[in-house]
């Protein structure tokens, strides 16, 4: 299942109604579509080819990625009252 449907649904929830403005509900539909597809070509077109058997270029990624969840959720139980 692609993600785009997805982000057309939760984008669709977040703008303001347009009634009024005289702009039809699949104009708006249509627009995020659009819009999702355009995004998924371009990371698509950014996206770096890892070789799955480089375990050494799997585990750095892994470490890349992982590296600012593991600080903020150590922040999140370090955290003292009264303390930023």
């Amino acid at each position: 299942m692609s993600p785009e449907p997805n982000l057309v649904s939760t984008n669709a929830g977040r703008c303001n109604p347009v009634g009024p403005a005289g702009i039809h509900p699949t104009q708006i539909s249509d627009g995020f579509q659009y819009a999702t597809n355009r995004a998924v070509e371009y990371l698509d077109d950014i996206a770096v080819k890892v070789d799955l058997s480089d375990r050494e270029a799997l585990l750095k990624n892994a470490v890349t990625s992982l590296n600012s969840k593991v600080r903020l959720i150590g922040r999140f139980w370090t955290h003292e009252p009264g303390r930023p």
